[in-house]
């Protein structure tokens, strides 16, 4: 259900990424990750997370679903860690239970995506079957770290990740 929410903001997003510069597109995802690195960092000792697969919904979880679908179809990169962010703290899932989610969601709205940048010529098929590759067996992998190790491995992992990418997209190396 959540990963219908997505369908029209991934469309937009693509619409939009296919007449962006490089250079403004780095920044604005350097930005966001910042963003998620301090969202991670500074602890809401309020929230609850719950062992409840399903979490809580309201408004702002669809309405973040739409933005992040929007962020996806336009940037695509680091998608992962803004849906993780959303399903974390709007819904009080556990990390655990999150990861289940995403991966899900992801599938459902990259499809129309992709069709748009296909479309568009703007698709490195060598590239991207690489990347394909490479997403599933880390996907599959991280299923099953993220199972053993738990919530605290998770978002060491995350940040460390998280931090990494922001510094290459402002240039660091």
């Amino acid at each position: 259900m959540l990963s219908l929410f997505t369908l029209p903001g991934a469309i937009a997003g693509a619409v939009i990424a296919v007449n962006m510069s490089n250079d403004v597109f780095r920044k604005l995802l350097g930005i966001v990750m910042i963003g998620i690195i301090i969202s991670m960092i500074i602890p809401n000792k309020k929230l609850k997370f719950e062992d409840n697969p399903s979490g809580s919904r309201d408004w702002k979880v669809y309405l973040s679903m739409f933005g992040i679908g929007f962020y996806g179809g336009f940037i695509q990169v680091g998608v992962g860690f803004l849906l993780t962010a959303a399903l974390h703290y709007l819904m009080k899932l556990n990390l655990v239970y999150v990861n289940m989610h995403k991966v899900f969601i992801v599938l459902v709205y990259t499809f129309p995506a992709l069709l748009i940048f296909i479309y568009t010529g703007n698709v490195n098929w060598q590239l991207g079957i690489g990347l394909a590759a490479g997403n599933a067996l880390g996907a599959w992998r991280a299923a099953k770290f993220s199972v053993k190790g738990g919530e605290k491995v998770i978002k060491g992992v995350l940040i460390v990740a998280v931090s990494i990418m922001a510094v290459k997209l402002f240039g660091a190396f």
